[in-house]
């Protein structure tokens, strides 16, 4: 059985992470070799900084179908993960004479060495964010003890999941619960690679600035520090656009290239659909830039290939599980046609709690929200210096597209700008600043804001870090940082191997297999009628426990389900969070009642 408990073992755990890293840092190199693609993107790339990301796509890319589609076993993971194993102690062996330590000088640029230092610590931490803790570990863990994908219309949160939490399995099948920390560091030293490259600045500081506000963007922390994968998919993006814009258009019109930018852009969209809005802006530029070569056909048609591999088993998946039609399938990102779901979207979309006007974009509402803002780098694309080209011209209306149909569609919160955030950046990488008293200052403001960066980065690891390498370390880290952590100590404790539990706290990830994501309750009334679609799904799993915690959310409208309170704790668990800020010292109980599911769905439904 596979849960958090048994796959984190103190030390081993990141040292088989980091060793599997290494594995996909050799993998990237390895087809970024076979492709004859390295004059391209050493053309606007430090190389070696793009392999891990590379790496990290092109197996997503290869087991995602299988995967989604269910076939599979244990040893097609087992085969994938050890073999990342072996390639990265084969790399560490045959390149550890050629390891040269870095000199590095008592500068400004130590700044930037210890903010990626920190996040490389950051990302061999404890993961302890409620998203983690429900979708993200959820559904790798969900596919190693059963070995299919999901298919459950009431666990709404999995309709947010994709292929990083595929990819998450390589890793959790061997016990490297901080793959997806390192996952999202891949994205950081790609962005790093990017940012470093020297090309046209007079000012040997000028890189160094830029790529300080980029990676001192305080979203990145939150990322890091979480299974989230949406980063790699960023610093994806953000290399495809520098290649598009600002590289040679000839190298990119050969065949290899477009196979590796297809493979990225389907594999993004996998990951989180919220990346098709970028994916198709980024996939129509170079359509353009094709038909003037004339290379449209071809593009068009490895478009057309790649998509399929990837697009056709999600879509049979959804076809099946959500009722959709097949452009339906392919095109809406969640069934609002199902009971519940619009409320779902809502959540996702309203203002919300950070409200409409997007000051929140430069600076957090309160201390809470710190690592939920980009930073100074946001006013990027105003400070960029007007140019008559038509690269210029199409760099903007490539950036405006982005944050105008954002602002449309997307959530309502910083990360869903963090692409057109790095697009700026580099924009003004190559096009310079309007104004060099306005450069001055962006500078100044984002030197200041590294320090802050780097005093939260020294708290981050302070705070997660060393549970990942005691297990007195982890308790205390998991009670302090964990939302609900003591809460499923406690409830795992008491359950019998053959009990199955609904779980009314989103992170179920920290209970056993037998644990029942509730998540469904958040968004419907479990009286109404249409609600009975879910009620007649979660009676085919036979539960027959539920857990609350708290004030009981929704245990008056399920009465007519629940037998006897068998377990109760008074003051269980805190509200547990990674920032300070967010804790709450008010304690609350647990409970568990027998639950009576073969009544079900008309215990519930009035």
């Amino acid at each position: 059985m596979f849960t958090l408990e048994t796959i984190q073992i103190p030390i081993l755990s990141p040292i088989v992470s980091l060793i599997i890293f290494v594995g996909l840092y050799c993998l990237g190199q390895i087809v970024i070799s076979f492709l004859k693609i390295e004059k391209v993107i050493s053309s606007v790339s430090l190389l070696e900084f793009q392999y891990a990301l590379i790496g990290i796509i092109i197996v997503t890319f290869l087991i995602y179908p299988f995967i989604k589609l269910g076939i599979f076993n244990y040893y097609f993971i087992y085969f994938f993960s050890f073999f990342l194993i072996l390639l990265g102690i084969y790399f560490i062996i045959f390149n550890f004479k050629k390891i040269k330590l870095i000199k590095i000088n008592l500068s400004k640029k130590i700044i930037l060495y210890l903010i990626i230092i920190c996040y490389l610590l950051l990302a061999l931490g404890l993961i302890t964010d409620a998203d983690s803790l429900d979708y993200h570990l959820g559904v790798p863990l969900y596919i190693l003890n059963n070995e299919t994908y999901p298919k459950i219309k009431f666990w709404m949160h999995l309709t947010k999941s994709g292929s990083g939490e595929i990819f998450y399995t390589i890793g959790l099948i061997n016990n490297a619960l901080q793959l997806p920390g390192l996952t999202q560091f891949a994205g950081i030293i790609s962005i790093f690679g990017l940012f470093q490259k020297k090309i046209k600045f007079k000012n040997n500081y000028d890189d160094f600035y830029i790529t300080l506000i980029a990676l001192s963007c305080p979203v990145l922390i939150f990322f890091v520090s979480s299974a989230k994968v949406q980063l790699v998919y960023v610093a994806a993006s953000t290399l495809i656009f520098t290649l598009i814009f600002f590289s040679n258009y000839k190298l990119l019109n050969n065949q290899r290239v477009i196979i590796l930018i297809n493979i990225i852009f389907v594999t993004a969209i996998s990951a989180k659909f919220s990346f098709a809005l970028s994916s198709f802006i980024l996939w129509f530029t170079l359509l353009v830039i094709s038909y003037k070569s004339k290379f449209h056909i071809k593009y068009i048609f490895i478009s057309i290939v790649i998509f399929s591999y990837i697009l056709l088993p999600r879509s049979y998946y959804r076809l099946d599980l959500y009722e959709f039609n097949l452009i339906e399938s392919l095109f809406k990102p969640l069934p609002v046609h199902l009971y519940g779901y619009s409320q779902l979207y809502e959540s996702l979309t309203s203002c919300g709690y950070n409200g409409c006007l997007p000051y929140w974009l430069i600076f957090p509402k309160n201390f809470g929200t710190f690592t939920e803002t980009l930073g100074i780098g946001s006013i990027a694309i105003l400070l960029i210096k007007f140019k008559k080209t038509k690269v210029f011209y199409f760099v903007i209306a490539v950036l405006i597209f982005q944050i105008f149909f954002s602002a449309i569609f997307g959530p309502n919160n910083a990360r869903w700008y963090i692409e057109p955030f790095m697009w700026g950046l580099i924009a003004i990488k190559f096009f310079g600043f309007r104004n060099l008293i306005l450069k001055k200052l962006f500078f100044n403001i984002g030197l200041f804001q590294s320090l802050i960066i780097l005093i939260v980065l020294f708290y981050g690891v302070y705070s997660l870090t060393p549970g990942s390498f005691s297990e007195n370390q982890s308790n205390r880290i998991l009670s302090k940082n964990a939302d609900g952590y003591k809460l499923f100590e406690w409830a795992n404790k008491k359950l019998k191997r053959e009990d199955i539990i609904i779980s009314t706290h989103r992170s179920f990830a920290l209970g056993g297999k037998n644990f029942i994501p509730g998540d469904v309750m958040l968004y419907i009334d479990v009286n109404n009628k249409e609600s009975i679609i879910y009620m007649k799904e979660l009676k085919k799993l036979k539960p027959n426990l539920i857990l609350f915690y708290g004030s009981k959310k929704n245990y008056q409208k399920l009465t007519g389900c629940l037998g006897e309170l068998v377990f109760y704790k008074k003051d269980v668990s805190t509200k547990g969070s990674r920032n300070p800020f967010n804790r709450m010292s008010e304690k609350f109980d647990g409970y568990i009642y027998k639950f009576n599911y073969k009544a079900l769905p008309y215990c519930s439904i009035k």
